[in-house]
Formats: structure tokens, sequence, C-alpha cells
């Protein structure tokens, strides 16, 4: 017709597709923006659509991917950025997410999405006051933003600001409650909790999410975060609950389904933990949680083949914060030179220094060994002589292969117990040392009763490896026995107001506290680094385990095929440690208070 201009069949073609897409019809728009990349497989817009359709469908990886393409066919469209910026964030790939939103706020600075979805990332990399800031400027932009309200509620939560959060509520809508009003104060009271979480006030944030899920019970986000203020409080089984309940409201949740698993693990009901994962993994397969969360649950059976296996997961997963060797990894085959390192904490490191030897034999290579400090002089001095070179920081020094400490029984094929050399003790203390701390010692009466009663203070477990001294009073007055601190750092040591002996100013790192185990009688400590020590010294430990421990000491009995003569005091269920010390006291004091000579095997 004169004076108009015919359509081209491919614009033609796309503004169909976008009226369906309008109706809510994705799958019938989106075969037509395919049809249009048939013919142009550059098209910006056709890319971007259907990065949009995939989006709405929870497809965020096919999201990301295919707003990528349109990006690199039209780097600046804001609305491209945008796009692949939220489905980063969904993904947990905050930094790419990060980048491309704030390039569609550089291109477009009034765009109120992107403003929005950069509040979110914010939020997600835990910079609540960023998160805030970037959420006002979208609320600038557009004051009736519901979604931006509802965010910058549970950022209000985050903050601690109560008059920011009801501030925005009101915004909201005073009139009939809504959705958005409820997922709103929702996730504000599990914005607090999460907060008082973090800053150490387990029952306030129970309150909190109690809260949470007062005003949406049928939402599983209170009571995951309920899980966790109540496994930090100690009601286990209360907490078990909350995370069942959470797995069933959210069946395809990851962080339902991990805490799930955790709780099971923290009971001791690993087999339904393995299982819990293992339906999971059958849908989620490449999930390193899951997967290592899995293995911790089938090394506590014995079923080391496949935890080991799984146990190398732990790379992948966000709360592994080691570095892993830039060398390849080292699988058991004969090299130059071979880099073995500690990944882990001090305990871990003593563990696995049992297989050095058969590393040597199978490599035949010229190791060296990075170790912590606080281990590189007893290292260095039982190495000697073995050809093994002892660092601290590699620097630039160049290897053939490198293998963390904690893989060395997967890369050995360590698979039962009787390979775990349990039976030898393989690290030794200097002798003149042990006899500088008799010589000290010979002038207290009795028999000598190491202690070590605290864990790391820096370990976020530490609240478990911590002992109450009402609890340990019976473990003074044992007749026949002095007790002498093995707690490093510790400056004039007092349980209950009873004196330890205290030979602190000897003790720099766990060389001086290797010849102090061999000084005296025998060791009680907690789970913490030292009891591997005296396990592998092989001399008498009596190890003090919290009902809450990790995969290695098994699930029951009072020996381990790690350390021939270490005996096992596990805490009972209800979190109280009075039967498991006083079934040691009984033990300790059968010895006798007469008898003086070392390392009598209680």
């Amino acid at each position: 017709m004169k004076g108009t201009q015919r359509r081209s069949p491919l614009l033609a073609t796309l503004q169909a597709g976008i009226a369906l897409h309008n109706r809510g019809q994705l799958e019938q728009a989106d075969g037509l923006y395919r049809r249009v990349l048939q013919q142009n497989p550059r098209h910006p817009d056709a890319l971007h659509l259907r990065a949009l359709v995939a989006h709405a469908q929870a497809r965020f990886q096919e999201a990301a991917q295919l707003a990528e393409s349109a990006i690199r066919a039209a780097p600046q469209v804001a609305n491209f950025r945008n796009t692949a910026g939220d489905a980063w964030r969904r993904l947990g790939k905050l930094a790419q997410a990060k980048a491309h939103l704030k390039e569609a706020i550089r291109i477009d600075a009034r765009m109120v999405m992107a403003h929005h979805n950069l509040a979110l990332v914010l939020l997600a990399e835990g910079h609540p006051a960023d998160a805030q800031e970037s959420n006002r400027r979208a609320l600038d932009l557009n004051p009736g933003y519901i979604e931006a309200m509802a965010s910058g509620v549970e950022i209000a939560g985050a903050l601690g600001d109560d008059a920011l959060a009801t501030n925005l509520l009101q915004r909201m809508g005073t009139g009939a409650p809504s959705t958005a009003i409820t997922q709103a104060t929702v996730g504000y009271h599990i914005a607090c909790a999460r907060r008082l979480l973090k800053g150490g006030s387990p029952a306030a944030a129970d309150q909190a999410a109690s809260a949470a899920i007062e005003a949406a019970p049928e939402f599983w986000g209170g009571w995951l975060v309920r899980t966790d203020a109540l496994a930090e409080i100690g009601r286990m089984g209360e907490a078990l609950s909350c995370a069942e309940t959470a797995a069933r409201l959210a069946p395809d949740n990851e962080d339902a389904c991990l805490n799930l698993a955790i709780l099971l693990n923290r009971q001791k009901r690993h087999v339904e933990a393995e299982a819990q994962l293992t339906d999971w993994l059958s849908k989620h397969p490449q999930h390193p949680g899951a997967t290592f969360t899995r293995a911790a649950a089938q090394l506590a059976q014995g079923k080391y083949s496949e935890g080991w296996q799984g146990y190398e997961a732990r790379w992948e997963t966000p709360w592994h914060q080691a570095a892993r060797a830039p060398f390849p990894l080292w699988s058991g085959q004969p090299v130059a030179r071979l880099l073995i390192y500690c990944e882990q904490g001090l305990g871990d490191s003593v563990m696995m220094m049992r297989f050095l030897p058969e590393v040597q034999r199978r490599s035949a290579a010229t190791i060296t060994l990075c170790i912590q400090p606080p281990l590189q002089r007893l290292a260095e001095r039982v190495l000697a002589g073995t050809g093994i070179r002892v660092i601290v920081d590699p620097g630039s020094m160049p290897f053939d292969a490198a293998c963390p400490l904690m893989s060395l029984p997967f890369v050995l094929g360590i698979n039962s117990p009787a390979a775990f050399l349990g039976g030898t003790a393989y690290l030794r203390a200097d002798p003149l040392r042990v006899a500088m701390f008799r010589d000290r010692l010979a002038q207290y009466p009795g028999r000598k009763l190491g202690l070590v009663w605290q864990g790391n203070v820096a370990a976020k477990m530490n609240r478990l490896r911590t002992i109450q001294e009402a609890d340990l009073l019976p473990l003074l007055s044992l007749e026949g026995w002095s007790a002498v601190s093995m707690q490093h750092g510790c400056k004039t040591p007092m349980i209950g107001g009873l004196p330890l002996i205290d030979v602190s100013e000897s003790i720099q790192d766990f060389d001086d506290l290797a010849a102090l185990m061999e000084a005296v009688d025998t060791t009680v400590s907690l789970d913490t680094g030292p009891v591997h020590l005296a396990g592998s010294l092989g001399i008498p430990v009596h190890t003090l385990l919290p009902w809450i421990h990790d995969w290695r000491w098994g699930v029951d009995g009072d020996t381990t095929p790690w350390y021939a003569e270490m005996v096992l005091y596990r805490q009972t269920g209800d979190g109280a440690w009075a039967s498991a010390i006083a079934k040691l006291a009984r033990r300790l004091q059968s010895l006798g208070a007469t008898r003086t000579s070392n390392h009598a095997a209680p």
C-alpha cells in the first residue's frame, strides 16, 4: 500500500513471539524466538527474549548463557546486562553478577531493576550497608517499587534497623494483608535471625526465626534458620525436627537438604544422612556440598573407599578456604619433585604425616613437606635423614606434582583400618627436652596427668571443644595424681580455683608439647590438635569427645584404629560431660596412687 512500509518476516515473527510472551505462553513464544535465531543466530533481541523465557522458568544457567550471547552481539544494552546479572546471582556467581549489573547502571543510571538486583548481590556478599544504598537508589527512581521495598525490609533486618523496616512495611500498604507484605515480614525476621546468629546470640535468633515461621509457616526459610539457631543452642532434637520440616517444604532446595543431612550426621544417624544425600545427588550429581557431606557420613561408617573419593569435593565447596597448590595433582605415580602440603588444622596434618614413608616409597621423588609453623621443628627433627625437606612456605619453588595431606588416603588407596598404621608410633619427642621436663616435674608428688581442656579459640567448633571448669574438678582431686597444664598460651592455669602445674613458658610449639607429653604419665585432651600429637607418639592418651564430632572417631566404642594407645570417652546425647569424666576418673584412679613409672598403659 502506498505510504506504508511492509514489515520484514523476521520482525513479524519476533513481534508475534513477544505477544505470546506477554500472555504467558512461554513455550510458544520461545519457539518463535528460535525460528528468528535459525535465520539470524546473532539476533540480540531474540537471544535476550529467550534468556527471559529461561529465567522465568528458573533455568538460570541457560538464561545466563543466552544473555551473555546477547551481550556479545550488542554490548551496550543495559537490559541485557541486567538479565545476565540476575541469572548469575541466582546461580551464586556473585562476581559475574556484580560486574554485569554495574555495567548496566553505567550504561543507564536510571535502570531501576539493575540497582535493585545489585542490592541483592551486595546483600548476598555480606555487605548490607552497600546493599541498602543501592536499594535506596532503586526506590528513589521508583518509590512504588514493591520488590525493592521488600528487599529493603530484609536489608534493614540484616542491619538491625527496625525503624527502616517498619517504615518500609508501612509504605507497602496498611490495608488488607498481601503476599508482598508477608514475604517482606518473613524476610525481615529471617535477616534478623541470621544477624543475631552471626553475632553469637542464638536464643534471640531462635525468637526471630520463630516470628518468621508464625508469619508464614508454609515457607521453608524460617524453619531453616531456626534449625541453625536451635543447633547452636544445643537443642538438637528440635533442630532436627525443624530441618525435616524445611526439607519437606522445599525438597529441591540445597540448603534445606544439606542442613537436614548435617543434622542427621550430628545425631549419628549416618545411614539416613547418606540415603538423603544419595537421593539428592541422583538429581544434582555435580553438587560438591552434598558430595562432601555424604563423604563424612560414609567415613564415619567406615566406608573409606567411597568416603575418601567424596571427600575430595571439599575443594569445590564454599566453606573450604584453603588454596590448592598450582601444580598437577599427584596420583601416586613416580615423579621427580613432589610437594606434600597442609590445608586444614594442626591435628589433621599430624594425623596424615603417618603416610609420608609410603608416599616416599611410591613416588621415588624428592619430597618437600609444607607444614604449619607450630609443626616445623617437630617435623624437621623426625624427618631428618629421610631426604624429606620441611618448609612452611613454598614461595615460587617448582614442583612436578603436589598433594594435600588430607588427600593422601584417597591417592594411596588407604581403605581399611589395617592400613592406618595406628599401632605404630610414627613421631617421637626430643629426648633431651623430655628429660628436662621430667626433671622439672619430679618435684611434684605422684603421677603426672597432662590436661588439654580447650580447643583453638579461633576455630568455629570451639564451643563444642570447651569443658566447663566444674566438670573437670573430678580429675583434679584424684589421689596420687598431679595435674599439668598442656594448654598452650594459658598463663597461670587454674580450674575451679585449683592451680595446675604451669610449664607454659617452655612450650613454644608442638615439638615442646611432644616432649612434655612424653614426660607425663598420661594425657587427657579434648578432640583438638594435641590429641593427635599424643596419639602419633604412641603414648597413653584419653580423648574426651563431644557428642557432635567429626567422622574420624566413628559412631561408638572406646578405641580408634587411628591410634593404638588412645581411649575415647564419648559425651552422652544430652550434651553433659559428667558420665564421660566420671568413667575417666575411675580409670585413672584404678592405676593406684603409688605407681610412678612413666607410660604405664592405663
